[in-house]
């Protein structure tokens, strides 16, 4: 099934290049400043490379190619949380020593623990209330290790489990919330329930920058609503702190909807 995503990828690259040429050729012909031709090349370019890593990295399972303009790793906001859990438990070693054994009441980098580990640690104690509400936090560490990987449906199942647990809090249950959104809608084209979903992570963090932009692309590519998009564009350019490339993007995608421009 992977060469059918190398197709469509191909075909991606193939229409980001031609997107390159058109804007060199509206360039020359006075249709852009030069500061906007500039912004919109980077940004493709941005794409190519993304797509680009992806064709090199293809995996073994199929992976559906980003609808609109949406990249994975590249243009959404990865929004992670570099946490560090206190487990009161045992823990798995290494990860390769399937003998529950470790550090009682000592706390843990899960940098340095493998999908494996912490995979094994979630199920053997998500009903030790002596850990309940550590684990909501290690379990959205995997999901995004998932995500980042482009392991969708392992991702989805654990951002489900974060989002249901009463142990919860808002930090990762909104960005937990905010990825479901965007998978559904990338791998099952769910515009509704994409925006639904979206809308409950923005009741917990109305300003989280990344739901809004997902929100956005999902309601321009998907519902074919610019109006609506460009005014959460311009909510996400109000974040201080975003990288330069994801405010270039953004600017793009602002200029293109105020312009009533279709998603392409």
């Amino acid at each position: 099934m992977s060469e059918g995503v190398r197709v469509k990828l191909e075909e991606q690259g193939s229409q980001i290049r031609r997107d390159i040429a058109e804007v060199d050729d509206q360039a020359r012909a006075g249709e852009f400043d030069e500061t906007t031709a500039r912004r919109l090349r980077e940004t493709y370019r941005s794409e190519l490379e993304a797509v680009d890593a992806a064709l090199a990295g293809l995996p073994s399972e199929d992976v559906p190619p980003a609808r609109g303009r949406m990249v994975v790793g590249t243009v959404i906001l990865v929004v992670g949380l570099a946490v560090s859990v206190v487990v009161a438990g045992s823990m798995l070693g290494d990860g390769t020593n399937r003998n529950l054994e470790g550090v009682a009441g000592g706390e843990l980098d899960l940098d340095s623990v493998s999908n494996e580990t912490m995979e094994a640690v979630i199920e053997s104690y998500r009903d030790d209330p002596a850990v309940a509400t550590q684990l909501p936090l290690m379990e959205f560490r995997l999901a995004e290790r998932y995500f980042e990987e482009a392991a969708y449906d392992k991702a989805f199942g654990h951002y489900r489990s974060v989002i249901e647990n009463a142990e919860s809090t808002g930090e990762v249950v909104a960005p937990a919330l905010a990825r479901v959104g965007w998978i559904v809608w990338v791998l099952n084209g769910e515009t509704d329930l994409a925006l639904e979903t979206l809308d409950r992570s923005l009741d917990i963090e109305p300003a989280d920058p990344e739901a809004l932009y997902v929100k956005g692309q999902i309601l321009w590519c998907g519902a074919g609503d610019p109006v609506t998009a460009a005014t959460l564009f311009e909510q996400v350019l109000d974040t201080s702190g975003l990288p330069d490339e994801v405010v270039a993007q953004v600017e793009v995608d602002l200029e293109l909807t105020s312009a009533g421009e279709s998603c392409g």
